[in-house]
C-alpha cells in the first residue's frame, strides 16, 4: 500500500508494507553516504550486513530526557567531521522522539539534507509521519525549538509493531481515536470492529492528517485542530514525571476540552485500551505547564474544543478560564 503525502511546498511516498525493512536498500541510494539515528532498542542486526563504508550508524536512547539540543548538536558534529554533503542521507529508525530529533538535524545540516523516516512504533506511524514537525525539548518544556521540515520518504513496516508491549501499543492509538474525533468519524468506527484492521487505520489518519496540513502547513490557523488535547497533555505528561506516555496525557488532555456529550465515548476508548485516567491533579500543579504552551499569546492560549464528533472550536482561553473548564469538570 502506497499513500502520497502532498501540498504546494512538500510532496513525499509513504510506503506501507508488511516486511518493508527487510528490504530497505531497495530504497535507499547505496552509493550516498547514510548516516541512521536509531532507537537503541531496536535490533539492526537484519540490515547490518547491507552496510558499506558510507554507512554510519548512531544510537539514541529515546526518552524525553535525550530529547534536548545536545542530541542534535552531536549528529551535526558527526556529519561534519565525516564529509557528509547535502546530496548524501540520513535516515531515523524509531518512534517519534528519534524522527523529531532526526528531522531537525537534517532540516540544519547544511540549510538542508534530504532523510528518510521509519517509524517503528503506533504512535510514530500515525502522528510523526505527516505533517514534518521536528524539534526538540526546550526551557522544562515539549518541542519549544523546532522546524517544519518534511521527509524525502516514509516507510512504515507494520510488522515491527509486534515488538511492542500493550501498552505502547496502545498508547499510539490515541492519536488515531483523536483524529476520528475531530476529523474522521469513520475512523471511530474501525475501533468498533471485533478485530483493529491497522493498515485500513494507518492509511485513514495519515489521509486526514495530510488534508488538514496541506491547507496551513505552518501551523497557524486550521492546523491547530491536531492540537486537539495537546494542551493539558502535554501538561499531564510533564507533570506525571514520566508515568504517563505521551498519547495517554493527549486523551486525558482531550477530556478537559470536550462537551459533556463527548466524554463518555472517550472514557469508553480509554477503558477499552486501558489508558490511565488522571484524577486528583491540581490545577495549579499544572499552570506552569500551561504557561509554556506554543500556542500561547498575550491574550491566553489557542485550544480545540471538541463540541462534537467532528464538530470543533479554535478558542482563545486564559488561564482563569481554563481553569474553571478543568476544575468544573473534574467536580463532576
Amino acid at each position: 500500500m502506497r499513500f502520497l503525502a502532498n501540498g504546494n511546498l512538500f510532496k513525499y511516498e509513504i510506503i506501507i508494507e508488511k516486511g518493508a525493512l527487510q528490504n530497505l536498500f531497495n530504497y535507499i541510494d547505496k552509493t550516498k553516504k547514510i548516516f541512521f539515528v536509531i532507537d537503541s532498542k531496536i535490533d539492526s542486526n537484519w540490515f547490518k550486513k547491507y552496510l558499506n563504508d558510507n554507512s554510519y550508524l548512531y544510537y539514541i536512547d529515546a526518552n524525553e530526557n535525550n530529547k534536548t539540543l545536545e542530541k542534535p548538536l552531536v549528529i551535526l558534529s558527526l556529519l561534519f567531521k565525516a564529509g557528509f554533503t547535502k546530496d548524501d542521507l540520513i535516515v531515523s529508525i524509531g518512534g517519534g522522539i528519534t524522527s523529531d530529533i532526526t528531522g531537525f538535524v537534517a532540516s540544519l545540516f547544511k540549510r538542508g539534507i534530504k532523510w528518510i523516516n521509519i517509524p517503528t512504533t503506533t504512535l510514530a506511524m500515525l502522528d510523526a509521519t505527516i505533517g514534518g514537525k521536528t524539534g526538540v525539548n526546550y526551557y522544562e518544556a515539549k518541542n519549544q525549538l523546532g522546524t517544519i521540515y518534511f521527509p524525502s520518504l516514509v516507510i512504515i513496516d507494520v510488522d515491527t509493531l509486534k515488538t511492542l508491549d500493550k501498552r505502547n501499543y496502545n498508547n499510539g492509538l490515541c492519536e488515531a481515536f483523536k483524529m476520528g474525533l475531530t476529523l474522521d468519524k469513520s475512523i471511530l468506527d474501525i475501533f468498533n470492529k471485533d478485530k483493529l484492521n491497522l493498515e485500513l487505520l494507518i492509511k485513514k489518519c495519515l489521509k486526514a492528517k495530510n488534508k488538514i496540513v496541506r491547507q496551513d502547513i505552518n501551523d497557524t490557523s486550521l492546523r491547530h485542530v491536531l492540537n486537539f488535547g495537546h494542551t493539558f497533555g502535554h501538561a499531564f505528561e510533564l507533570n506525571s514525571k514520566g508515568e504517563l506516555f505521551h498519547g495517554e496525557a493527549v486523551m486525558n488532555g482531550t477530556l478537559v476540552l470536550s462537551d459533556e456529550k463527548v466524554k463518555p465515548l472517550i472514557l469508553s476508548f480509554m477503558h477499552k485500551y486501558q489508558i490511565p485516567v488522571v484524577k486528583n491533579v491540581p490545577f495549579e500543579s499544572l499552570v506552569s505547564y500551561l504557561n509554556l504552551d506554543k500556542k500561547a499569546n498575550e491574550q491566553g492560549i489557542n485550544v480545540t474544543y471538541l463540541n462534537d464528533i467532528e464538530d470543533y472550536s479554535f478558542l482563545n482561553l486564559r488561564i482563569e478560564d481554563l481553569k474553571e473548564i478543568y476544575e468544573r469538570g473534574t467536580n463532576k
